[in-house]
Formats: C-alpha cells, sequence, structure tokens
C-alpha cells in the first residue's frame, strides 16, 4: 500500500536529503550554539598552529565551516535550495579534510565518508525525485 502512496526513488530523495541534513544540521547547532564558535577556534586552534595556520585562517574556517553546516543542514532538511546547499556542503567537508589531514594525515574518516556519500547521492539522483521538498513545491 506505501508503495502506491510514493514512488520509492522519491522516497530515496527525501530520506537522504533530511538524513543529510539532520546530520549536519546538529553538527553545526553545536558548534554555532553549544559548543559556541570561539570554543570551537580555542579547541582546534592549537593543532593548526602547529601546522602553521595563522589564528585568524582557524577562527574564519571555524565560523565559515560552522555556519555553513547549521545552515545548509536546515536548508536541506527543509528540501530548499538544494544543490547550492549540497555543493556548500561539499566545500565544507572539502575543507574539513583539508585541515585534518594536515594534523593528520591518516586521521579516522568514519565521521566523513558517510557525509560524503549522502550528498553525492543527492547529486547523482535526478531533481525530479525529490517531490517532497520546498525545492519542488516553490520552484
Amino acid at each position: 500500500m506505501i508503495q502506491n502512496w510514493i514512488d520509492p526513488v522519491e522516497f530515496a530523495s527525501f530520506l537522504v536529503r533530511v538524513l543529510a541534513g539532520l546530520l549536519f544540521f546538529f553538527q553545526g547547532y553545536d558548534k554555532v550554539f553549544r559548543i559556541g564558535i570561539q570554543g570551537v577556534t580555542e579547541a582546534i586552534g592549537p593543532s593548526y598552529k602547529r601546522a602553521g595556520l595563522p589564528d585568524f585562517v582557524v577562527a574564519m574556517i571555524s565560523f565559515l565551516t560552522s555556519w555553513i553546516e547549521f545552515l545548509g543542514g536546515f536548508c536541506l532538511i527543509l528540501g530548499l535550495f538544494k544543490y547550492t546547499m549540497v555543493y556548500l556542503l561539499g566545500i565544507d567537508l572539502l575543507i574539513v579534510a583539508a585541515g585534518m589531514s594536515m594534523i593528520d594525515p591518516v586521521w579516522d574518516l568514519k565521521l566523513l565518508f558517510p557525509r560524503v556519500i549522502l550528498l553525492l547521492f543527492l547529486l547523482l539522483m535526478p531533481a525530479e525525485s525529490d517531490i517532497l521538498s520546498l525545492d519542488h513545491l516553490i520552484f
């Protein structure tokens, strides 16, 4: 009965988009509101300083990545500006991967890979399959 209600591809698009959105949203929420940007910068700053990055670069990257994760995740949950958010979150992941690799070339990728796979899935799914979204409703 449920299969007649919604197409499996449309549901897969919805499921992956919302799941990715939740992961990024709560990660960003934690950094922006619970730990705070200053707390994030203080936590990661010493490692990046040893790698040669100036304090202002670490602070700027902490600010940008935290807000991109929070706002990008929120928009993905709603299905609003999906491709713009996926591109921004993909760039965010590239920045995180580059930064973590500067600190420890063999760092644990278990947090990165699920997010990458979810974003890749969203990029490869046809836009028409994401009907349970604000993008579909508005545009």
